[in-house]
């Protein structure tokens, strides 16, 4: 009957107006439920965790990184160039010591690098090395070192008092050590001979500059022979010493007419005047 069919679609329309469910388009995927959200969340969480214990406990697994470092032998080589170059110009033999224990381990790579001596050496031939990386790390090292000399030096033969004449038999040459002895030590049996001791020495003693000094050629109040010499002419006279005199010093003579003159005493004993 016409008039029954109505009530009943009614009562359908406002049963489903109290659906609380969305009527959704053919095909499309419902979101999910806040009961199934509370659910997913905490496992992806847990399983984040998870993750990031296993990469942990794997990378702790995995052998240490070495970073690239300069070897100390690299380092010891570039500061030995530089301190050959620093000798080259020395006469005598040389022996170089560098200390590479005192060169950190753990400085990074260098591909360019500088070298430098630090300052002069000392007396006893200690010099430092400054080895600076300029490519493509920066750092700088110093590295101490040794420079020792060797060559002949003179020597006494025996025992010498003071105020004696070194002869041939007097003196000998050895070879040591130069770096551990005075910058004035003898170098040459020429330079010893003929010289009188200042100090008294033992035997096997190096011989020093300082303690040498030319014999007296002229004692003080002695009979000597003036020559005064210039262009065009030469005089010849005598005259008595007022003073000793080695080779080489000056001293005044007085002549026979009481005339006073100063000149150079010479090997011969001779005195000789400039006019």
């Amino acid at each position: 009957m016409p008039g029954s069919i109505a009530p009943a679609c009614g009562a359908r329309s406002a049963k489903n107006a109290g659906f609380s469910r969305p009527i959704l388009p053919h095909g499309a995927e419902r979101p999910p439920s806040p009961a199934r959200q509370r659910r997913v969340l905490p496992l992806a969480a847990r399983l984040h965790l998870k993750l990031s214990l296993l990469t942990s406990a794997v990378v702790s697994l995995l052998p240490p990184v070495a970073l690239a470092v300069t070897p100390r032998e690299e380092i010891a080589a570039t500061a030995q160039a530089v301190l050959k170059e620093y000798v080259q110009g020395w006469q005598d033999e040389t022996r170089i010591e560098l200390k590479p224990e005192s060169i950190p381990a753990d400085l990074p790579l260098c591909q360019v690098m500088n070298a430098e001596v630090a300052a002069e050496a000392n007396q006893r031939g200690r010099v430092a090395v400054i080895v600076s990386c300029l490519q493509p790390n920066r750092w700088s090292v110093q590295i101490p070192a040794t420079l020792q000399r060797f060559g002949t030096v003179i020597v006494t033969s025996r025992p010498i008092r003071q105020n004696e004449t070194l002869t041939g038999n007097d003196v000998a040459e050895q070879y040591a050590e130069l770096t551990s002895l005075p910058d004035d030590v003898v170098r040459n049996t020429h330079d010893a001979i003929g010289r009188q001791l200042r100090v008294s020495v033992t035997a096997q003693q190096p011989l020093r500059q300082s303690w040498l000094v030319l014999p007296i050629v002229i004692p003080n109040g002695a009979t000597v022979k003036v020559l005064l010499a210039g262009e065009g002419f030469r005089i010849e006279t005598q005259g008595k010493a007022m003073q000793a005199a080695r080779q080489g010093e000056r001293v005044r003579v007085r002549l026979d007419n009481g005339r006073i003159l100063t000149g150079l005493a010479w090997e011969d004993g001779s005195v000789w005047v400039e006019p």
